[in-house]
């Protein structure tokens, strides 16, 4: 499953404009308003799929690194809203499905597959080979 995230995070990098760390947050914007029940829920499936991420042996340890700082440098909801948003935006994703939803928190997240990994996948363009070739 792991694996798989891998891979979809490569194609993730399209999905977002810029990755949830970099965007800035203004300190004068207004109190948020308490999260619904359902945000909450929602909110706890993604960060279930991150920790489950950071667990995983089958999982590069840089993607695991990037999940982390991610994680720290935003709050769950910030991420989570986020994913949602890129789930919304996006037609061929859906919130039902566990690697479209790895995709959105990659993109969030502003995940890069390791090197070999992009070089590896489908969508790398013409010309370009991995090392060792």
């Amino acid at each position: 499953m792991y694996r798989t995230l891998t891979l979809t995070m490569a194609a993730a990098t399209a999905l977002a404009a810029a990755p949830l760390a970099a965007q800035e947050t203004s300190p004068q914007q207004p109190a948020e308003t308490p999260p619904t029940q359902a945000q909450v829920q929602t909110a706890a499936q993604h960060y279930s799929v991150i920790a489950g991420a950071l667990q995983s042996e089958d999982l590069e340890s840089s993607i695991k690194n990037q999940l982390f700082m991610c994680l720290y440098s935003a709050s769950v909801r910030q991420i989570s809203d986020a994913v949602t948003q890129v789930i919304a935006q996006n037609e061929q994703l859906s919130a039902d499905n566990a690697e479209h939803v790895q995709t959105a928190i990659g993109a969030v997240c502003g995940v890069r597959a390791p090197e070999g990994e992009a070089a590896a996948t489908p969508d790398a363009p013409a010309g370009e080979t991995p090392e060792g070739r």
